[in-house]
Parts: C-alpha cells; sequence; structure tokens
C-alpha cells in the first residue's frame, strides 16, 4: 500500500511515535530532516485530558478529546474549539474502516493497512496522506506523508484517533 511516489514530491513526512495520543510528555513531531514542527502539550495530556498539538509559536493546531478516543466509534478534531473534522469507525466484515469527516474539504477515506500502519488516505480518489513504518527509522515511529497544500496537523491528528481508535 505504501508507495514511496504515493503522495509526491512536493508532500513533507513526519515522525509520530506509536502511541501518541496517551504517553509521555514533551514529545514532538519532526519531519524527515529531524526538524519539530508540532509539539504535543503534556499540560493537555496530564490535566485536561486531551491531546493537542501546537506549532513553533505554541499555537494550538490540532485538539483531541481522550474520552472520545476510549471505547468509541469516533473522535472530533478541533482546532481552537472549530471542528476540522470527525474520525468515524465503522465495522465492515471482520476489518475496520475509517471515515474523516471534514466539512468543506470533503470526506477522507481510509485504505490499507491501519493496524500495520499501510494506509492510504484519500478524497476523492486522490492520495493526500500516506502512512507507513518505513520512513520512521525507530520501531515505536510511523511516517505519515502529508501532500502539499493539505491541513498537516488535522491530518497527523486523524492518523493518531486512527490509531487510538483502532486499538481501543
Amino acid at each position: 500500500m505504501s508507495d514511496d511516489a504515493a503522495v509526491g514530491p512536493q508532500g513533507r513526512r513526519f515522525r509520530v511515535r506509536e502511541g501518541l495520543a496517551f504517553i509521555a510528555p514533551d514529545r514532538w513531531i519532526e519531519d524527515e530532516q529531524g526538524e519539530r514542527v508540532f509539539q504535543v502539550d503534556e499540560m493537555a495530556l496530564a490535566k485536561l485530558s486531551a491531546f493537542i498539538l501546537r506549532d513553533l509559536h505554541g499555537i494550538e493546531v490540532a485538539k483531541l478529546q481522550h474520552e472520545q478516543l476510549r471505547n468509541q466509534d469516533g473522535a472530533d478534531i478541533f482546532r481552537e474549539g472549530t471542528k476540522l473534522a470527525t474520525v468515524r469507525r465503522a465495522r465492515a466484515g471482520l476489518r475496520h474502516h475509517y471515515l474523516i469527516e471534514a466539512p468543506g474539504d470533503g470526506n477522507l477515506e481510509v485504505h490499507g493497512h491501519v493496524g500495520r500502519y499501510d494506509y492510504q488516505i484519500r478524497r476523492r480518489g486522490d492520495v493526500v496522506a500516506t502512512v507507513s513504518k518505513k520512513w520512521s527509522g525507530a520501531d515505536d515511529m510511523y511516517g505519515v506523508e502529508v501532500s502539499a497544500g493539505e491541513d498537516e496537523a488535522m491530518l497527523i491528528a486523524a492518523t493518531v484517533a486512527i490509531e487510538a481508535l483502532h486499538s481501543g
């Protein structure tokens, strides 16, 4: 499923730690050059029971509430109080399928093997993000390549939500 050219040369790759929505403080999401791009807000993890991504200026760019990630069929992604998308789990046969409902941008579909971190997120058939363990360089990380012009923070938050929903 993970084709190195699936997103295209203008996309940007990020390294995301597995279980990020529920683990250790002061975690950073880096790009493939090792530059810090998004910080996981450690205070929000501890006090608010929320997964919050902040940019380098400390501005909230994506938020997931933990109670939605545990034993639920879906989770909302917010930015500064505005809902960006809803990640939903739907059971079809023996496999879970995921949809990302993004008002205005159109719904996104998840294709591939979520449990193996080997899948694509597509909008109307076009790949907007690819998730793969191949790019991460570590056993406890996975790579997320986002197409140019797409909402990087929202798509990274969606992959974190998918991982949490899949393991929950």
